[in-house]
């Protein structure tokens, strides 16, 4: 009876630890722009290394961990350790001679893409070939940005400025919107957030602080300490969900860093605070945090 019970709790130990691990396994590296070229390094600070000298505006990891969207006088793909670069916007309708393009986002499923142009403030939707260009919504609706796909799938949340900048969202299949968090509401006004790989919460910033939001709009909290003007901008979660990525001043410093939080209570109390890129010789901006590659 006792080496059948050991065997029991060896066969749950190694469930637990194979749980982990798979959940682990699921984090890849780090992504950061620095404004004239994508890096990359790993959660603990190590690995850092240049992986194209492309000027990007955000970046965003497909779902299977092997491309990466770039945003810049255009949008872009190329593979996730660098290498050429494909412009999915050869018919992207120009505005002047800028055709700029602010933040993308992969679907869930990798087959399309939802991004918001700099010049005209419209999101629009695109295969992932570059094909398929449409209009998420009218092409009268102006003032829309930083377009993120739920993980499940169902829903495309953005920033509506002709609307207090209120954090929004709408129903791929239905075209119904609603509102997650109004721009002027007691948190102030968000310019970046994330959504859970869960899909059942978002996190966000909104000068100064960071914040918690469940995705109904309830159960509002901040995550980010008391102390005046201590908050982490580009907010984004590692794939298994456990932490957070975010940017901010390092102490005495006149440099952007990369930051690690924990991915439910942030830098509040309960939560971590780690400095990941204090190695970088620069500023780093618009992290992504990319799922490990899968297949070959």
């Amino acid at each position: 009876m006792r080496k059948f019970c050991g065997f029991v709790g060896l066969l749950l130990a190694f469930a637990v630890f194979s749980t982990a691990y798979a959940e682990a396994a699921r984090n890849g590296p780090i992504l950061f722009s620095d404004y004239t070229s994508i890096w990359k390094v790993n959660s603990n600070g190590s690995g850092l290394r240049r992986v194209a000298r492309k000027a990007a505006w955000s970046l965003h990891a497909s779902p299977n961990g092997k491309q990466l969207l770039y945003t810049h006088d255009g949008l872009y793909r190329m593979p996730i350790g660098g290498g050429k670069s494909v412009n999915l916007l050869k018919r992207y309708p120009v505005v002047g001679r800028f055709a700029g393009v602010n933040w993308a986002s992969w679907s869930p499923n990798g087959k399309r893409i939802a991004f918001a142009g700099q010049n005209d403030g419209r999101i629009y939707l695109v295969k992932s070939n570059g094909r398929g260009l449409q209009y998420l919504f009218d092409k009268n609706k102006l003032g829309l940005h930083h377009p993120v796909w739920s993980p499940d799938g169902r829903e495309i949340a953005y920033l509506d400025t002709w609307n207090d900048s209120s954090l929004m969202a709408v129903n791929v299949k239905t075209g119904r919107k609603r509102v997650i968090y109004p721009g002027d509401g007691e948190a102030g006004t968000p310019v970046g957030f994330d959504w859970h790989p869960s899909s059942k919460r978002i996190a966000f910033y909104a000068p100064y602080r960071n914040w918690m939001i469940d995705r109904d709009g309830s159960s509002l909290r901040q995550i980010s300490p008391d102390q005046a003007f201590v908050s982490y901008e580009d907010p984004v979660f590692s794939p298994d969900g456990k932490s957070l990525v975010g940017r901010a001043l390092a102490t005495g410093s006149s440099t952007s860093e990369l930051w690690l939080m924990d991915g439910y209570y942030g830098a509040a109390t309960g939560g971590i605070v780690r400095e990941i890129t204090s190695a970088f010789d620069g500023s780093a901006f618009y992290p992504e945090w990319a799922p490990r590659r899968r297949g070959h």
